[in-house]
């Protein structure tokens, strides 16, 4: 009774298989050259900006901290509130200094070693 619009949609279904197959084996093709490895090119870069950012919460640098924002830069909180941009990020960083509130990080290697906890 109903079986034309079953078959329709069953040609629907596999039109949609053999795209979505294509597609997958297409972008299985796209891999980085060998020769290129980012982590470590970058793993200098990212351990500076890390002991530079620990030694501003150390001492409660609060234009250090908010240097590397954008003007327009956000900031989420672990609690997921959110603080806009570079000016307000300083005076968060700011009063946070004042208040001598305890800032803890947790720094993850990205070799997967256990993370290390900057105080």
């Amino acid at each position: 009774m109903h079986t034309r619009p079953l078959r329709h949609l069953g040609g629907v279904v596999l039109r949609l298989i053999l795209i979505c197959t294509s597609a997958a084996s297409g972008a299985a093709e796209l891999t980085a050259p060998a020769n290129v490895n980012l982590i470590d090119e970058a793993a200098p870069f990212i351990a500076k900006a890390n002991k530079e950012w620990e030694a501003a919460i150390q001492t409660g640098d609060a234009d250090a901290l908010s240097r590397p924002y954008h003007e327009d830069g956000v900031f989420v909180g672990p609690d997921g509130n959110a603080v806009r941009g570079r000016a307000a990020i300083r005076a968060m960083y700011a009063g946070r200094a004042a208040s001598k509130a305890r800032i803890a990080a947790v720094l993850q290697a990205l070799s997967g070693q256990s993370p290390a906890v900057a105080r």
